[in-house]
């Protein structure tokens, strides 16, 4: 049977779609908890989530365990109807475990051992320490097997977000047995490394030392950097699998999930141990001015990508802050607009972070729902009115994967390779970003997809600078085009092998015959203005030009012009832009980068060569997003400006938060309001199956 891509893959949740908070008993004595299932009850919350920095209440000395905490939290949220998500509180070993064990800490690449008293401190390569949280875990597991109010667990806590490579050297140790196993051979991996460069060739796997990013005291071997990212996260994978895997045990009932995202671990593969990913998502660091939100649109879009399944178990709630730090405080609304807009890029679930300010710790004013004296004031309440809306509706969407025409191609592997070597130039991970919010702006049914994901549904795909190049991945390129889709690929893209080494073959390698054309010759543009364009129109270049020799079937559709001193340049005249068209479909090549001053132009022309309509037409900061299945279709509309906003060109339907029929094609949406379009129509989109 045909499985769906991941980025289609529908959202069932065995508990139904999840609201409520994280929540902190051991933060608050019997009174300040007094009343806390009888709120939450009112507010709609079905599921809390706790325990992930506790491991100091649950195991207050070696082989000691009280549960009697959470049991009683668990208990008493339960009589008010509220089920439990459990963590495992690795990300924050208690002091008696850490204290004497120093060479379990972890240590940056300047050679500084971390320190107990924050988090995330102990190395989850050390083999001891491994042990210690497969025994928390198994305690945890064993004690609440039979508990039905416990329904799902989370995995540590956010791999990656404070400390990504460590130096220890537990990492060294396990560094060299991982590349024993990948590369069987230190004559393979010389050859894998080029280690004929700098005299750099090995003679046994325990000559090889940790790749330093800061230069030690030149550059480190860019090859040497790649394998070391790649180690990194399948041993933090590994890690999170000896958890997984005891949980899995002990009651199969249990989903499991873990909080992302960051740019050191692969999702796709973290999430294959997972029944879904969670993502963290705090619109305060990105969203300075309405526009910006597209950038907590792109972090919701990776976790989509890697998953397909996703919940949010922190979603922001207060102005957050830490020491140096503190974000504007959410206007009137805009706390029930960020949810909707997570719900608008697929999860199944929204947990705000987090129900009462802690009066203390390095988080005292990270503020949730309730403030340091837990009183219910306006963030309560707005609280409660999502509770009230999703309860009505929300279960709609669990089986409607987003509506995505036009893909983006997305890899860790591919941005790790450009950060090994950057050469000032732009990355996988920017050009992604600005493709996105140009489409999304434009109101295009877009988003992102992993590149080992099948590429079946959209129409154009997006493949973004993307550095590295195999014969399986050109060939499934290949096959996307010859089926009637649209490529695109944008500057010094397929420059490298898996490797990370240029090869003999002028790029873009092994899609020669795909684009129709070779890279004969590119530079960087920052002494000069380069421009491109063909009769009509005129684009600045980004910070690379490349020169194309174009076979005899690929058309030219806008050529580079003379430079603007008059000076000789070899790119004058020359294709920049181009089309080829192959079996059902065509590649476009643009021999740029995307910018902010040529994007859209650039996404003109692409999409003059392939149809894909607005789902509406109104102002920039007005996000749409469209959710979709064999059977209903749901048209998100969120204002993120202060002011008043007009939508047209939309389809007839319900909006399901009002209950109004929406019957004309104009909607006025009020500032940092939200409407949920049922339309009437069927959908036009497949059923993702």
């Amino acid at each position: 049977m045909h499985r769906p891509p991941r980025h289609q893959r529908r959202t069932l949740m065995p508990t139904g779609f999840l609201f409520g908070c994280a929540y902190y008993p051991e933060h608050w004595n019997d009174e300040d908890r007094q009343h806390d299932p009888e709120w939450m009850a009112a507010a709609g919350v079905t599921v809390v989530r706790m325990g992930e920095f506790a491991w100091d209440q649950i195991e207050p000395r070696k082989g000691q365990f009280d549960f009697n905490l959470f049991d009683i939290a668990i208990q008493r949220l339960s009589k008010a109807g509220i089920k439990t998500i459990l963590s495992t509180p690795t990300a924050a070993p208690p002091r008696w475990l850490t204290e004497g064990h120093e060479q379990w800490m972890r240590v940056d690449e300047n050679g500084n051992r971390m320190e107990h008293g924050s988090q995330q401190h102990c190395c989850t390569n050390n083999r001891a320490f491994r042990g210690k949280s497969r025994a928390i875990t198994s305690a945890l597991a064993e004690h609440y097997s039979g508990n039905a109010s416990v329904v799902g667990w989370q995995i540590d806590n956010e791999f990656g977000c404070h400390f990504s490579h460590c130096y220890c050297p537990s990492c060294l140790e396990g560094f060299r047995e991982w590349l024993r196993k990948k590369h069987g051979t230190i004559k393979k991996l010389n050859e894998a490394w080029g280690c004929a460069f700098w005299a750099q060739t090995y003679d046994d796997f325990e000559q090889i030392p940790l790749p330093y990013f800061n230069n030690r005291p030149a550059y480190a071997n860019p090859s040497h950097e790649l394998d070391y990212c790649r180690f990194q996260s399948e041993s933090l994978i590994e890690f999170q699998r000896q958890q997984v895997e005891i949980l899995r045990t002990t009651n199969s009932r249990w989903w499991i999930t873990h909080n992302g995202m960051f740019p050191s671990v692969n999702y796709w593969e973290l999430t294959k141990d997972l029944d879904l990913l969670g993502v963290d998502i705090y619109p305060g660091f990105s969203a300075k001015k309405p526009e910006d939100a597209v950038n907590t649109s792109f972090q919701l879009e990776h976790c989509r990508a890697a998953s397909g399944r996703f919940i949010v178990p922190e979603q922001q709630a207060g102005p957050g802050g830490q020491k140096n730090y503190l974000h504007s405080t959410p206007s009137p609304g805009q706390m029930r607009l960020w949810a909707y807009q997570s719900i608008a890029h697929g999860a199944d679930g929204i947990l705000h972070f987090h129900w009462r300010t802690c009066r203390f710790g390095a988080e005292t004013y990270w503020h949730g729902i309730l403030d340091h004296d837990n009183i219910r004031r306006r963030r309560y309440e707005e609280f409660s009115q999502e509770g009230r809306e999703f309860k009505k509706f929300a279960g709609k969407f669990n089986a409607a994967p987003l509506d995505i025409q036009v893909g983006i191609l997305t890899d860790a592997e591919q941005n790790w390779a450009h950060d090994t070597l950057p050469l000032g130039l732009p990355g996988p991970e920017e050009q992604a970003a600005l493709a996105f919010t140009e489409l999304s702006h434009r109101h295009l049914p877009c988003g992102l997809i992993q590149l080992a994901d099948d590429f079946q549904g959209p129409k154009l795909l997006i493949l973004p600078s993307l550095p590295l190049m195999t014969p399986p991945l050109a060939l499934r390129l290949t096959e996307f085009v010859n089926n009637g889709g649209v490529l695109a690929i944008t500057a010094r893209t397929a420059i490298r092998n898996q490797d990370n080494q240029a090869v003999n073959i002028t790029p873009p390698i092994y899609l020669n015959e795909l684009c129709g054309l070779s890279v004969i010759e590119n530079g960087k543009t920052e002494n000069e203005t380069m421009l491109f364009g063909c009769a009509d129109t005129v684009m600045p270049a980004g910070q690379m030009y490349e020169v194309a020799e174009m076979n005899n079937h690929t058309e030219c559709l806008a050529t580079w012009f003379p430079s603007a001193d008059g000076g000789p340049s070899a790119a004058t005249e020359q294709p920049a832009f181009t089309f080829h068209r192959v079996g059902n479909g065509a590649v476009i090549w643009v021999g740029t980068y995307f910018t902010p001053a040529n994007i859209k132009p650039i996404f003109d022309q692409i999409l003059h060569q392939v149809e894909i309509q607005p789902l509406a037409d109104c102002a920039t900061a007005v996000e749409i997003t469209r959710r979709f299945n064999g059977y209903k279709a749901y048209r998100f509309l969120l204002n993120h400006t202060r002011t008043n906003q007009i939508i047209s060109g939309l389809p007839e339907g319900t909006d399901l938060i009002t209950g109004y029929p929406v019957t004309e094609s104009t909607f006025t949406l009020a500032p940092y309001e939200v409407a949920v379009i049922e339309e009437t129509a069927l959908p036009a989109t497949p059923e993702a199956q």
